[in-house]
């Protein structure tokens, strides 16, 4: 859907406009990044231009600095509400699944990881498959350092429970 669907009330200002086509393209390509799925991408973008609209007021109270900031969070909780909804885990990477001959396992526990919970799904592929330290990942994923301690922390235990379930030996 074009600006003008989005757009079509007669209060709503030409600031919001000019901010939905300066923008538009960007949050698009971060909810795609999030998501995976030009489909969920569509509704997850559709859906956070929505409540921009109707949060106008608090979008107008914020200094224009402040408005990408506040949009890329909405984009960021609608993207993992629908992650929710659709009670999955996309991989943040689509061509790790291919898996060189030393690699046997591997995809297995990925498989395993991208069953949890999204909030633990990510984290833990960004830890234990990237490699990344908690305070890159808390970084890139705008959460506090102690939130993605708590869950690396709880996802683990997560994790282990379910390799020793599927046989894995500790």
């Amino acid at each position: 859907m074009g600006p003008s669907y989005f757009f079509s009330h007669r209060r709503t200002n030409a600031q919001l406009q000019a901010f939905y086509e300066a923008n538009h393209d960007a949050l698009y390509r971060y909810a795609f990044w999030l998501l995976r799925s030009h489909t969920l991408t569509e509704e997850a973008v559709q859906e956070s231009w929505a409540k921009c609209v109707q949060n106008r007021r608090t979008f107008f109270s914020l200094s224009p600095s402040e408005r990408l900031p506040w949009m890329v969070v909405v984009v960021r909780h609608t993207a993992l509400d629908l992650l929710r909804r659709e009670r999955r885990c996309q991989p943040l990477d689509p061509d790790w699944d291919t898996k060189a001959p030393e690699e046997q396992g591997v995809g297995e526990v990925l498989a395993i990881i991208r069953e949890m919970p999204p909030k633990y799904c990510v984290i833990l592929e960004l830890k234990f498959v990237y490699e990344w330290q908690d305070e890159a990942i808390a970084q890139h994923l705008h959460l506090p350092l102690s939130t993605v301690t708590s869950r690396v922390q709880r996802g683990r235990k997560m994790l282990q429970a379910k390799l020793l379930q599927e046989g894995y030996a500790p």
